[in-house]
């Protein structure tokens, strides 16, 4: 021990010169430069998606309470995204840019984690520019900040967990205590993000039996109790908001898992290669030919094979670290996504994207030396070393960069964004509208968030857009494209034409009953009054279980008012003494948008 530390593992500071330093950090600048604005377009370019649109709607709904920001969302408890959200939400409300502008702060917050903890290791060198290079360009990083709800919660989660190897990392070199307090502050806050988080401390675990001997490892066992702790209690917690894993299923789903999450997800977003949509509307892929699995594997073997020719024992270790991590996000999705979605859940890319730092920190062990052991390079060696370096390096960017814009068409959104932009303009230029709640694409939201996945919840909070369900002159339902359309009554049922001639229903302040032909029965239908006053009048309808206040306008006019069945007549009445509203027909019906 050293000043009461738990470990005395200082290591020598390399003895390499800051000015030498200089050109690696001005690639370093310029590679996260690029790369960061090369992303932030393509994620400024991009749009809300299915449960943003959820996220959104119970933000602007609810107040800041502790029960909405623990609130379950499809099994996971985010406190951090649901807080970003709400504010995000009461600042600029479905606005795109303003949403995605702390992910982009994150995401550049998370690149300057990753060259500290690989210079913090490995010391400021060209080498240690190829896998900064592999995790600045990662495409399944890309994609993880092109859906907003998946990037509160993987943006925050890697910033975490880099910033608590980093920590980890300074601990182990300088045996000061406040070091391993921050790696436990940077768990804890990732895990105020997303549950994943509960795999920080098998990274750090991992992260120091890489960089210490097994025997400083069990030395450290306070700590270890620390994390068993603080993940066992937020175990409790979680259970307490959520009903818990259903299950794992079949033996066999979990290997087909293991295969789909590896072999079709892992390895070619690892190296970038070419890939195709499944199916529409998923975030599901697959590859465009079957030679493209095996090539992907033979690479691996083949870059595995050489590190441990290059590195032995410690390229052995390093790759069982990342299989132990990669096993563990099997464990958790195989528990949380395969009762529900089955083996398919491995090919989502957004499930592995937390393991590209962990894969590109194990790469680094498996190939490099630590700072305090580099060894001075021969110019021999040096001749044909930065070359191959160099040659990796492009490939790797090349293939990323094709990676990723065969990605963007999909993963940018575009149906959604224009629907919901074709329907606010719309209804920019059409105050007096009102709108009829009903569904929509399955581009934009699928169909199995049931009730959820409905025009108001899509275009609800935007701007000045009319209200959903209310009484109005002028009722419009939005269609598949994001059109206004007017409405029109199919299995409409109608009143018979009324007593008093030349009124039709004559209604006053007391209740006027106008009956319909026959019963007409379901939810959400719509009752469609043609009339006439001489002066305006406050009134109510009562029609089956719905009853609404109105106002009847002055002259010849249409009022429609969305009621539930069944309906077999219809009750009005107003509270101006000195008029009298003429009903002249009334209908009730389903409405489908008109052409």
């Amino acid at each position: 021990m050293a000043d009461g530390t738990l470990v005395d593992d200082a290591r020598p500071k390399t003895e390499q010169r800051p000015e030498t330093e200089v050109p690696e950090r001005l690639t370093a600048l310029l590679v996260a430069f690029g790369a960061f604005t090369w992303q932030a377009v393509l994620v400024l370019r991009g749009y809300f998606w299915q449960d943003d649109f959820v996220l959104i709607d119970r933000a602007a709904n609810q107040p800041l309470t502790g029960a909405y920001l623990f609130a379950n969302h499809n099994g996971n408890i985010t406190p951090g995204g649901n807080l970003l959200v709400w504010l995000v939400t009461k600042l600029a409300p479905v606005n795109y840019p303003v949403a995605v502008a702390p992910i982009l702060v994150l995401h550049l917050l998370a690149l300057f984690l990753a060259w500290r903890l690989l210079t913090a290791i490995f010391g400021t060198r060209w080498a240690v520019l190829v896998p900064f290079t592999a995790f600045a360009l990662a495409p399944a990083l890309l994609t993880s900040m092109l859906w907003w709800a998946q990037a509160l919660e993987t943006v925050p989660l890697v910033v975490a967990l880099l910033g608590a190897l980093l920590a980890q990392t300074r601990f182990l070199a300088r045996g000061r205590k406040w070091h391993a307090v921050a790696a436990i502050a940077w768990t804890i806050g990732g895990l105020f993000f997303w549950d994943k988080a509960l795999l920080i401390p098998l990274a750090v675990v991992g992260l120091t039996l890489l960089l210490s001997e097994a025997k400083r490892l069990r030395a450290l066992w306070p700590l270890w109790a620390v994390y068993a702790i603080l993940d066992l209690a937020y175990l409790i917690a979680y259970l307490s908001h959520t009903d818990g894993p259903g299950g794992i299923g079949s033996l066999d789903g979990v290997f087909l898992l293991i295969g789909k999450l590896i072999g079709n997800t892992f390895l070619p977003w690892s190296f970038g290669g070419p890939w195709t949509a499944a199916e529409p509307y998923t975030t599901v892929w697959a590859f465009s030919a079957t030679w493209v699995p095996l090539a992907v594997g033979l690479l691996t073997v083949l870059v595995i094979a050489g590190s441990i020719v290059l590195r032995r024992s410690r390229a052995v270790l390093a790759w069982l670290v990342l299989a132990g991590y990669l096993l563990a996000i099997v464990a958790l999705l195989a528990v949380a996504r395969l009762p529900q979605f089955g083996p398919d859940a491995g090919n989502d890319p957004r499930y592995v994207a937390d393991a590209v730092p962990m894969a590109v920190l194990c790469a680094s062990f498996a190939f490099l030396r630590p700072a305090d052991q580099v060894e001075p390079v021969e110019p021999r060696t040096l001749r044909w070393l930065r070359p191959t370096l160099a040659v990796v390096t492009a490939a790797f960017v090349l293939g990323t960069v094709v990676t990723a814009m065969t990605a963007w068409p999909q993963y940018s959104h575009a149906h959604a964004k224009d629907y919901v932009r074709t329907a606010q303009e719309a209804l920019g230029r059409q105050p007096e509208t009102t709108l009829y709640d009903t569904g929509v694409p399955q581009d934009v939201m699928v169909s199995w968030f049931g009730p959820i996945a409905r025009t108001s919840t899509v275009l609800g909070h935007l701007p000045g857009v009319p209200a959903f369900d209310a009484p109005g002159g002028d009722l419009r339902m939005i269609d598949g494209l994001g059109i206004p359309r007017p409405i029109e009554l199919v299995g409409a049922v109608p009143a018979p034409a009324g007593p008093v001639r030349d009124c039709g229903y004559a209604v006053g302040n007391e209740p006027t009953e106008v009956p319909l032909t026959s019963t007409k029965d379901g939810q959400r239908l719509v009752l469609r009054l043609g009339y006439y006053s001489a002066q305006q009048a406050p009134g109510s309808v009562q029609a089956g279980v719905t009853s609404q206040d109105v106002t009847f306008q002055a002259g010849l006019h249409v009022l429609y008012v969305v009621v539930d069945g069944p309906v077999a007549k219809v009750r009005l009445w107003h509270n101006n003494t000195g008029a009298t509203v003429c009903v002249s027909d009334a209908v009730v019906g389903r409405p489908l948008p008109s052409l």
